[in-house]
This record gives structure tokens, C-alpha cells and sequence, in this order.
């Protein structure tokens, strides 16, 4: 088994299109990638790590259960996933983050209350800005030779960072309020 060439974290991890995005990733044939898959439910999270792992014919993969409206929750997934890259993948360099999330409530524009749009928001906006602060600072600073000379700070490749949004384009319509009035 070939050892990962580097590390992917994916937030939003589900039994469909997560568990394809990750069964790639850490297939040694394909991604060759230690996969840290993060998601709310952790006894769906780790059957899930449990199936792709078997997917991916070996793939090296972590659950770590996680809100992804909660910087809090954020902050200590991502400090348990640097342990886990330290201790057990020998620090391997953060190349791939992928924001996967569903936090959508089915109401119309009409039943919609403050407080189930703020939680939206929270998962969605707050949520998004969390992931993207901890997974930059994360490239920025894993190359020590950018930190002495900040010109070859801009000439580094750090990772790349996504964001999907197909399943809210599909569900922006009356029925998913929320996502209608900010997407």
C-alpha cells in the first residue's frame, strides 16, 4: 500500500455524494489521499468511514464528528485532525478541503421563522468562513520556506479549497426558504 502524498479534509461527509468524493480521494489508485472526513452524526460517520475505506480498497481515512455551524466544533476538529496528521500520517501537507454541507429545512418563504434562517445562516455563511479561515491558515503555514521571505509566499501553491453548492442550487425553490433568500 503506498503511502497517502497528502491530506484532503472533507466537511459535509454523507452516504452519496460524500461517499463518492471520498471514496476517490483515498483510493491509493486514484487520490492516494489520507481522507479526514468530518460530519454532525458521528455513529453515520463512522459507518461511513467504515464503507469507504472498504470502497476504496484500503484508503487511509479518520471520522471526526463535527458542527459545521459551530466554530467551536470546527476549531476542535481541526485540532484533533493536526494530531491525528502528526501522529499517525507523519505530518503530511493539507492539500484539499472540500465544504460539503446540507443544513436545509424544508418550509416556505411564508412558515419561515428568524431563528431557523439564522441557523442557515449560521451552517452556511458563519460555517463557511470558519472552514476557510482554519484551511488557509493551515496551507500558509505548513511551508516554512514562505515564512522567512514573503515573496515566495504568493509563488506557492498551498491547496486548493471548495466549496459545493449543487444540492442548494437544486433546493433553492418555495419550498427551502432559507437557501432562496441568500443563494
Amino acid at each position: 500500500m503506498p503511502r497517502p502524498r497528502a491530506l484532503a479534509i472533507v466537511l459535509g461527509a454523507g452516504p452519496t455524494s460524500g461517499f463518492g468524493l471520498a471514496k476517490t480521494l483515498a483510493s491509493p489508485t486514484h487520490g492516494n489521499l489520507a481522507v479526514a472526513l468530518l460530519a454532525r452524526n458521528p455513529s453515520n460517520l463512522s459507518s461511513l468511514t467504515s464503507s469507504v475505506r472498504t470502497a476504496s480498497n484500503g484508503g487511509i481515512l479518520k471520522d471526526f464528528p463535527a458542527d459545521a455551524g459551530s466554530e467551536e466544533s470546527l476549531n476542535e476538529a481541526f485540532r484533533k485532525i493536526k494530531e491525528w496528521n502528526d501522529a499517525e500520517l507523519g505530518g503530511l501537507k493539507l492539500r484539499l478541503a472540500v465544504w460539503h454541507v446540507k443544513h436545509s429545512h424544508r418550509t416556505s418563504f411564508e412558515g419561515e421563522t428568524i431563528s431557523r434562517f439564522r441557523s442557515s445562516l449560521d451552517t452556511y455563511v458563519g460555517g463557511a468562513a470558519t472552514f476557510a479561515k482554519l484551511v488557509t491558515e493551515w496551507m500558509l503555514h505548513q511551508d516554512p520556506s514562505a515564512e522567512s521571505s514573503p515573496s515566495q509566499l504568493a509563488m506557492l501553491k498551498r491547496g486548493t479549497l471548495v466549496f459545493t453548492g449543487t444540492l442548494g442550487a437544486l433546493r433553492t425553490n418555495a419550498n427551502y426558504a432559507a437557501k432562496g433568500v441568500y443563494w
